[in-house]
């Protein structure tokens, strides 16, 4: 008798934890899979950039105890009660007059240091000299200087910064519905 109760109890909880992970398995999958499409090319992309935000530049001078200006403007980093985010305080959520209008407005962001990045690539693969603040490391605040921007729309890829921000850029389409 306890060993069938203890079976089914392992049976239940098996099923519990099943059914808990397959659909973040499968949206995964799916955003994996088309990442991949669009960082090799296998799917052709639109001449559009998809419209991106930045704050770290921004971000770093924000004390210690502070809510940094890019966080606290509900234009660029929307957070709707609606949503009912368990990871954010619900003083710092807003409430919308469309139930949507927050998903619309939404955008993704992108940060990459600029800080001893190959004037040719972006990539960064040595320092000289570790910052010792986050005052003191510089980031990307503007797409159109990133290495690679002078290719704009014939970019794909991940050879320069620039690649991989508007490959990314195009992922906005398969994320945003699924988070």
């Amino acid at each position: 008798l306890e060993q069938n109760a203890i079976t089914s109890y392992v049976r239940a909880r098996a099923l519990f934890a099943k059914e808990g992970i397959t659909e973040p398995v499968r949206d995964l999958h799916l955003l994996t899979r088309v990442s991949g499409w669009l960082f090799f090319d296998a799917i052709n992309r639109s001449e559009g950039f998809t419209e991106m935000s930045h704050g770290t530049e921004e971000c770093k001078i924000t004390g210690k105890n502070e809510t940094c200006p890019y966080h606290k403007d509900t234009n660029r980093t929307p957070c709707a009660c609606a949503w009912n985010d368990s990871l954010v305080d619900t003083n710092s959520c807003s409430v919308y007059p469309n139930k949507f209008i927050a998903r619309a407005i939404q955008k993704r962001s992108f940060a990459g240091q600029r800080q001893d990045a190959d004037p040719i690539t972006g990539a960064r693969t040595t320092a000289s000299t570790p910052a010792s603040s986050p005052n003191e490391t510089v980031w990307w605040d503007n797409i159109a200087r990133m290495p690679g921007s002078d290719k704009g729309h014939l970019a794909s890829g991940y050879a320069t910064t620039y690649d991989r921000v508007r490959v990314s850029s195009a992922l906005a389409v398969v994320e945003f519905p699924i988070y």
